[in-house]
């Protein structure tokens, strides 16, 4: 009989919760021990499944007592959830009894002084409220997402005169729901996006997953592939350096907002960074080495930049400060003038779906450019100088290749320029 695996939830943080996971039929179910019982990840052996107790391999125990004791606490913990677990399991045997993995979990949490919270018919969006309401990690602007999610869930939920419970989120809801998203219109007259709806369904796997941990449901259709909704590739610009440059040079001393916000917009050009982060950009974030030293805010990465010899020559004019920024709001109507006052305004064709049609569209770029703009245009432009993407990475903070694909926009036409100089086009020439 399979007992589970014992294993670190967080193995890259600082401490980490221990989870347990163990089968009940075909599923696997996750249990948490207590936050007492939180370890550092170098004390804890990945192959034993237990905390290091031994002077030789853990070098932090000598002369520290407290920290044996706690580890010593924290693998009796280890072995009496388990025992605990092969006690319940062998009860409902003998009953002939097949308990659903709800159940179990819950047992288990009574057994070893775990508080329970059980949910009578517990409905979907009054744990989704909850949720938003008290958990006090969500930032602001995820919060905000969230909620909007959750508003568009009981539209539907009232549409159909069903007061959604974690059982009914299965795969035939997710058809239901992205039907009727793909046919409704929103608040503003118009058709939802396919990522909108992505969004949507990234924040019901979130809920569901929280619930399912929490053991409030046993229900994990949400994990199944067939759940998942495809985002759709949007159409976004970059600015080519000779843009960039055009911009910088653009007299806009008389209109000192637009001047910031444009010297704020070049910086970020050359340093790839999310606005988020460069809100927190201050002259100690500079090495003496010279190098910008960032965590990103949204990933907690940490990272080092070079300071492009434009960014020096932009914080001159603010005495060797970064130049202040307002509201990201702010800023993308700002940035709408500087581009037509920096004569770059062209018309762009878009190509855009809403609900299930598809269709193509003129825009203007002043529309178009954003702050996030300027980040993608420094990882397309160091993309196109032959800089390494893995050393792209390393200033953007990108952890997954594919991702980082997504912000490289160049035209066919770029693309063969860039290979026209590479190697396997040159005819190789006889010693």
């Amino acid at each position: 009989m399979k007992m589970g695996i014992f294993d670190l939830h967080r193995p890259k943080g600082e401490y980490s919760l221990i989870r347990f996971r163990f089968p009940v039929g075909r599923k696997w179910i996750p249990y948490y021990l207590p936050s007492e019982y939180k370890v550092r990840p170098a004390h804890w052996d990945n192959e034993a499944k237990c905390a290091i107790i031994d002077a030789r391999r853990n070098g932090d125990i000598k002369g520290n007592p407290r920290l044996k004791t706690h580890l010593n606490n924290v693998n009796t913990e280890i072995v009496n959830t388990r025992n605990t677990l092969i006690d319940i399991l062998q009860e409902y045997q003998r009953k002939k009894i097949n308990p659903t993995p709800v159940e179990v979990r819950v047992q288990l949490s009574g057994r070893m002084g775990k508080r329970v919270v059980i949910a009578q018919n517990p409905f979907f969006l009054d744990f989704v409220e909850d949720y938003i309401n008290n958990n006090i990690d969500l930032q602001e602007q995820t919060k905000r997402q969230q909620e909007s999610a959750k508003n568009v869930i009981e539209k539907y939920s009232k549409s159909i005169n069903k007061k959604l419970r974690f059982e009914d989120i299965t795969v035939d809801f997710r058809n239901d729901f992205v039907k009727h998203l793909k046919t409704t219109k929103h608040e503003k007259g118009d058709y939802y996006k396919p990522n909108t709806i992505a969004r949507i369904f990234k924040n019901i796997k979130t809920w569901m997953g929280a619930a399912y941990d929490k053991g409030l449901t046993d229900n994990n259709d949400f994990k199944k592939k067939a759940f998942g909704v495809q985002k759709e590739e949007v159409d976004t610009v970059y600015l080519k350096d000779s843009e960039i440059e055009q911009m910088y040079n653009t007299d806009l001393s008389t209109l000192p907002r637009l001047e910031r916000v444009r010297d704020v917009f070049v910086i970020m050009c050359y340093m790839g960074i999310r606005y988020s982060d460069y809100l927190l950009l201050k002259k100690e974030n500079i090495l003496p080495s010279g190098l910008v030293q960032i965590t990103t805010k949204k990933t907690k990465t940490p990272v080092k930049i070079p300071m492009h010899d434009r960014v020096k020559e932009i914080m001159k004019k603010y005495d060797g400060n970064f130049p202040p920024a307002p509201s990201n709001q702010k800023f993308n109507e700002y940035m709408s003038e500087v581009v037509i006052k920096s004569g770059l305004e062209r018309d762009v064709i878009v190509t855009e779906t809403r609900g299930t049609m598809t269709r193509n569209k003129t825009m203007k770029l002043s529309s178009l450019v954003t702050a996030h703009t300027a980040r993608r245009s420094c990882a397309t432009n160091m993309f196109l100088a032959g800089v390494p993407t893995l050393s792209i990475m390393k200033i953007t903070g990108h952890k997954s290749e594919k991702v980082f694909l997504k912000y490289i926009r160049i035209t066919q036409e770029e693309n063969a320029l860039k290979l026209r100089d590479h190697s396997f086009y040159k005819t190789k020439k006889a010693n």
